[in-house]
């Protein structure tokens, strides 16, 4: 199979849960947790670089500096942030001790939930940039970076995807590309 970075999306038929809650995978229910207001941020990064960070230095922890560098690097808000190299090795010594210390002050659990509400967030990202998709027939819809990607899927029947879907703006609404098209 081609690398064709499709995930699956969220909530019925492709869209947002609907909960008001920052946003979550529609492979695991709503329920109730700390949000991003609740973060407690320690630094001057944004709310969303610092829970990248966090989550790279896990990472680090399970996995090692450089396989989580290679496989695991950041994808920051704030493209002035470094995602590889030296200068990533740097903030990482530079912010290590802060992820301990913030993980105490905010609670073990709590801390984890904020992580783990990041790491939807970030897929929720992913999906939403996403142009194109194709829809399984238990209705969710696997989102791709292009139409090629989307058409595996459509394709390949072990898939089980019945329609081929595009929108035009990052976030909207799908819409069911013709066969001919």
């Amino acid at each position: 199979m081609p690398d064709l970075d499709a995930a699956i999306t969220y909530g019925p038929g492709g869209v947002r849960c609907g909960c008001g809650r920052d946003a979550h995978s529609n492979l695991s229910p709503c329920q109730e947790g700390p949000t991003m207001s609740d973060i407690q941020n320690p630094t001057g990064l944004s709310d969303y670089d610092w829970l990248e960070f966090v989550a790279f230095v896990w990472k680090v922890e399970n996995e090692g500096y450089e396989y989580a560098a290679e496989n695991y690097s950041p994808d920051f808000e704030d493209t002035g942030l470094p995602v590889d190299g030296d200068d990533l090795r740097d903030l990482y010594h530079r912010y290590f001790d802060a992820v301990e210390i913030w993980a105490e002050t905010v609670g073990t659990q709590e801390a984890v939930d904020l992580h783990n509400n990041h790491v939807d967030e970030a897929r929720q990202r992913r999906d939403d940039a996403c142009l194109w998709g194709a829809r399984a027939q238990n209705g969710n819809v696997l989102t791709c970076k292009s139409r090629q990607g989307a058409e595996f899927f459509v394709k390949d029947p072990s898939w089980a995807c019945v329609a081929l879907l595009h929108r035009d703006v990052p976030g909207g609404e799908w819409t069911e590309v013709a066969d001919d098209a």
